[in-house]
């Protein structure tokens, strides 16, 4: 594993590469705000925020790629490029999420939030991620795994199996699932996405939620 600190810290990485590790990227159990970071070539996840062997996930775990000229990008990696058990994923600078084995964003319970702050004139681009199919990541005796989970549909560009999905002006495009799925099944309310501008087309599956709210989005790759 590339970098895991102990659960209580809120960790800031800047400027930095993360790449080529036997394991996630990044592995914890807290909030990790990203700058200008690229995540590549991981064995697992880019960023898995999980349990992690006896710990458990604080009552706040998110995400978030701060607001910034430069590029974080996450690229390569076996599994998804963000996985988050419980929590958000809140992405207010520029994002690429390319070439993923997994999901570009995978939250397990929580939602995705994508550029949606108007001071901000960023945008995400989450194309070609789930090429491998789904994995469940484990950490036992030092070591990660994952065990192929088969059916599977987290090959998404982004999915929130609980919660909602909120973009401004993304770009998800020819991943190897649907562009984006959102559900709620405890009828609570969530699975609603919600998209502005932007593009979600060329991807190998139908869109999914509750509900689907889509305005002013290229659907064909026009």
């Amino acid at each position: 594993t590339g970098m895991a600190p102990d659960r209580a810290s809120v960790s800031r990485i800047q400027n930095a590469r993360i790449a080529n590790n036997q394991g996630p990227g990044i592995a914890s159990t807290g909030l990790w705000r990203l700058t200008g970071v690229t995540v590549s070539g991981n064995f697992g996840p880019g960023v898995l925020i999980a349990p992690i062997g006896d710990t458990e996930l604080p009552d706040a775990s998110a995400v978030e790629v701060a607001a910034s000229p430069m590029l974080t990008r996450f690229d390569g990696n076996i599994g998804p490029a963000i996985e988050v058990v419980i929590g958000t994923v809140r992405v207010l600078g520029n994002a690429e999420f390319e070439g993923n084995g997994g999901a570009g964003v995978l939250v397990r319970d929580g939602s995705v939030f994508l550029n949606t702050d108007p001071r901000f004139a960023t945008t995400s681009l989450i194309r070609q991620n789930g090429s491998a199919g789904c994995r469940a990541w484990s950490f036992a005796d030092g070591e990660w795994t994952g065990v192929p989970l088969d059916p599977c549909d987290f090959t998404a560009g982004v999915v929130a199996e609980i919660g909602n999905i909120t973009a401004t002006n993304p770009r998800i495009r020819e991943n190897a699932g649907a562009g984006v799925i959102a559900r709620d099944p405890d009828s609570e309310g969530l699975g609603v996405v919600t998209i502005n501008g932007g593009e979600v087309c060329a991807n190998g599956a139908a869109d999914e939620g509750e509900t689907l709210d889509l305005t002013s989005v290229d659907t064909s790759c026009s």
